[in-house]
This record gives C-alpha cells, structure tokens and sequence, in this order.
C-alpha cells in the first residue's frame, strides 16, 4: 500500500514537472458540503434506505494547467422486511487529477494524470455489500465504496477552425487488483485495465450559443480472479451532445448521452467465451438546466434529467426473465446558487425521483423506488 501511494504521488509530482514553472497568481478553490439522499418502495416489499455523504475538493487552476483532489465519507443504511438494517461508513477512495495544456504548438497538446488512491473501505462483507443498492448511483449518490489503486494516462489535442473546434482524446486506465469482499472466496480480484477514446465538435454559434457533439469508444481488458480469467466486459461504443445558450438572464443547458455495450465474454470450460445473446441494455441519459439570475449574485435553477436502460437480449432460461431488467429513472427539482462575496459561494438543489424496474433474474416482480436527492454546497476561491 505504500508503494502504491508513494507511486501515485510521483505520477502527480512528474505533470507537476513537465507543466514547468507556473505563475503565483493561480487559483485555488475549496469546496464541500454534505448530500442527503434518500428512497423507499412504493410496494410492499418496504425497502428502504438513506445515505449521507460529506464531499470535499481541492483545485488549483492556471490558464494552462489544473491539480485536483476529490473524495468524500459517507455513512448509509438500508433496510427490508426481511433482514436486518445493512450499514456502512467509509471514507471514498480519493481521486487525483492532473493536467497541462501545450496552447503555443500548432496543434492544442493536453496531457493528463487520473490516480485513484485507495482510501475507500475495500474489505465490505455481504451485509455491507448489500447497502451498495442500485446501479449506476440511481438510488444513492455514493455506491461504490472502495477498489485498488488504478492509474490513468490521457493525450488530447485540440484545433481551432474559427467558430469550430475539434478535439480527440486517448486514456488507458491501469487498474491494480483488490480484495473485493470478507466474505468471497474470491480473494485476488485483478479487473481489466480500460482504454476510452472520444472524438469531440464544438461549435459556437454566437457568443451566447454553442453545440457540443461527441462519439467515444471503450475497450475493456479481463478481469482475473485467483488468477484465472473471469469475464470480459463487452467494448462501449457511445454518443452525444449539448446545447447551450444564454437568453436575457436565463442560461439553458440540455444535454444527451447514448451508451450501448458489445457481447460480453463469460467464463467458458477451457477460455472465455463471447455469451450468445447480449446481457448488456442500451442506456440513455438526458439532462435539462435552466437557471434564471435574480441578481448577480442570486440565480435560482430548475434541474431535471431522465435514464434509460434498455432490457438485455440474454435471459434465464428456465425463469424466462432477462440478466438484465429495463430501467426508467426520472428527476426534477429546484436549486440555488448565491455569491456571498467574490470569494465565498453557497448552492443548494434538492430533486425528487422514481425509478422503475422491470424483473429480472435478481428481481422477481416489478419494483418502483422513488426519493429525495438533497445537496448543499460550499465554495470558497483564493
């Protein structure tokens, strides 16, 4: 573990070298606050939960370069009818990010460092495993709570052609394995390294309008367990845009994102094999913003956003139900963001939300969750 921590500080120290000397005039910002989310079903099952997360960040920021710290601790519970309450309390693992930008070459060059430092609790029993409720954070913000060191390195460039620019990027994400559970035979468990690239437009139509559109791609190594291979997630291949813009006091933004994942590789009798149907759903995601000044330091906001995961190809022959259940998860609510001084801000949002899932094979019958999602924030600026 020291070596790990000792190599992700170099990594950091290294784009703190390369970006070469740097004004004293940057700046850093401070943030933090605390999260309240909470859910239960409208059913009978009566389950439940509630979590709460205290975040805190620091940037430090220059025209050419931005250093980055990020993590959080969060104390969760959920509860059913039928077994006891599942807890935890853990600090997140602790995210690292550097980069720097080449403006003078012909082409924008960026080189970036992503570390993920292990702080979170790695070692969860099947009780705690089971607070980790939901996927992708649509019941809790904070639901993965600690994995081992990974290690990402990213090459952007950028190119201005008057009112467009056009922009790629390239990142391989080296992962280091963990112990995923107390209670799983599975002690070793190495995940597949991951590559992402994205390919980016951006055109400003004016100085109050601008259209962002984007097409990536994701390949994922196996993951091993005990040394063996285990599974091999299908390739992402994913697109979509933003439009925003500016009309009197209201800034608008609304934003799409479409994911859809290649055939898995499952575990075989000799290899992996490719699955014969797709476990994989397609996923939408859709974000609306709109913020109104009151004043210029008071804007009042309403945030909404919508999630759709698609049902999976691959069923359970003998229950007749897919790997994976079609998912619908909507939000909206309002928000507030108030500049006490030209260094001190504040925020607030709080979204009310549904989400249904259809059955599946961890699901034997329909299931609707709906919650509060709260945030309060703090910002100071140096």
């Amino acid at each position: 573990m020291r070596f790990q921590r000792v190599l992700a500080a170099l990594l950091l120290w290294g784009a703190w070298i390369v970006a070469g000397p740097q004004p004293v005039h940057g700046k850093i910002t401070l943030s933090t606050g605390v999260r309240y989310d909470q859910f239960r079903d409208t059913g009978s099952s009566e389950i439940r939960g509630n979590e709460l997360t205290l975040p805190f960040g620091l940037l430090y920021q220059t025209e050419r370069m931005f250093i980055a710290c990020d993590a959080a601790y969060s104390d969760a519970t959920v509860s059913t009818e039928s077994a006891a309450d599942a807890t935890i309390s853990s600090f997140t693992d602790t995210r690292l990010s550097a980069s720097y930008m080449f403006p003078e070459l012909p082409i924008g060059l960026i080189l970036g460092v992503d570390v993920n430092l292990p702080t979170g609790k790695e070692y969860l029993t099947k009780t705690e495993k089971a607070v980790e409720i939901g996927e992708g954070h649509e019941l809790f913000e904070v639901d993965d709570f600690g994995e081992g060191l990974n290690i990402g390195l990213s090459l952007g460039v950028v190119k201005e052609f008057g009112p467009l620019s056009l922009g790629l990027n390239g990142a391989y994400v080296f992962k280091r394995s963990f112990d995923p559970s107390n209670d799983s035979l599975e002690e070793n468990f190495d995940p597949g390294d991951q590559f992402m690239g994205v390919a980016l437009v951006n055109w400003e139509i004016s100085s109050n309008w601008q259209v962002e559109t984007f097409a990536g791609y994701s390949w994922f190594g196996a993951d091993r367990g005990n040394g063996q291979k285990t599974f091999k997630q299908g390739a992402g291949i994913n697109a979509g845009g933003s439009v925003r813009g500016r009309v009197g006091r209201i800034d608008t933004i609304v934003e799409t994102h479409y994911t859809m994942h290649t055939k898995n590789r499952i575990a075989g009798l000799d290899s992996l094999e490719k699955e014969s149907d797709n476990s994989n759903g397609s996923e939408f995601f859709g974000r609306v913003y709109l913020g109104f000044d009151l004043s210029p330091r008071a804007t009042v906001l309403i945030v909404g956003n919508i999630k759709r995961v698609g049902e999976s190809e691959r069923r359970e022959l003998l229950l007749d139900l897919p790997i994976g259940g079609k998912r619908l998860r909507y939000a909206l609510g309002p928000g507030v963001e108030y500049a006490l001084s030209d260094q001190l801000s504040i925020n607030g949002l709080v979204k009310y939300f549904r989400l249904r899932q259809q059955p599946d094979i961890r699901l034997a019958e329909e299931i609707t969750f709906h919650g509060v999602n709260l945030a309060l924030g703090v910002r100071y600026v140096l």
